[in-house]
């Protein structure tokens, strides 16, 4: 019964044997695919340009995209042993380069809207000294720079920003409606004066 015996085994075992590498064979190309699918999402990752990211909106929309990438990553399985551990290093030193990259520009931004924030407040300051000056010509000139240096001066924190343009405006607006009102005042007096001097001359010519 040896040969029997032995066949029977030999065909069992190449049954077994067929099955492990035909398991090993699938483990590796799953292993192969998913290298590919991470190494696709690491280049996706490499191609964002952090350097110029230069607004709120840029980075949330980026945000967005890098968490869709995250997702998409933790629903991929291993890649190979020999890899595995790089490809993943690699990719989680792109998104920690990212999201370090959005805290300093949010820490820059709300250093920049607190300078702004104290830049605007001055302005307001020389505004309200300036709006009851009657030197007209020199408080003109210097109310005109006054809104121009606000053009020019960056953006505050939305909370703060109507409030304090307009207690600007009305600082500047009022200054103007009295310069108005005075120009009014002094040309309503002309045309006093002007009625008056007429007169006189009527009468001297009737004199004559």
């Amino acid at each position: 019964l040896r040969e029997e015996v032995w066949n029977k085994f030999k065909e069992a075992s190449t049954v077994i044997n067929k099955r492990h590498q035909e398991h090993f064979e699938q483990l590796h190309a799953r292993e192969a695919e998913n290298e590919q699918k991470k190494q696709a999402i690491i280049d996706e990752l490499k191609a964002i340009d952090i350097e110029n990211i230069n607004s709120s909106k840029q980075w949330e929309e980026l945000t967005e995209k890098i968490q869709q990438l995250q997702q998409e990553w933790r629903k991929i399985g291993y890649a190979s042993k020999k890899v595995n551990q790089q490809i993943y290093e690699t990719y989680r030193g792109l998104i920690d380069k990212f999201f370090a990259a959005k805290s300093d520009y949010y820490k820059r931004m709300r250093t920049d809207l607190s300078k702004n924030l104290e830049k605007k407040q001055a302005l307001i300051r020389h505004a309200e000294e300036w709006k009851n000056s009657t030197d007209w010509a020199t408080a003109t000139d210097k109310i005109i720079k006054l809104q121009q240096e606000w053009k020019q001066t960056g953006q505050v924190a939305r909370k703060y920003s109507d409030d304090l343009w307009n207690q600007f405006r009305e600082a500047c607006n009022y200054f103007f409606e009295q310069k108005k009102a005075a120009g009014q005042d002094r040309r309503q007096e002309e045309k006093d004066n002007l009625q008056k001097k007429q007169a006189i001359l009527k009468q001297m010519q009737e004199l004559q």
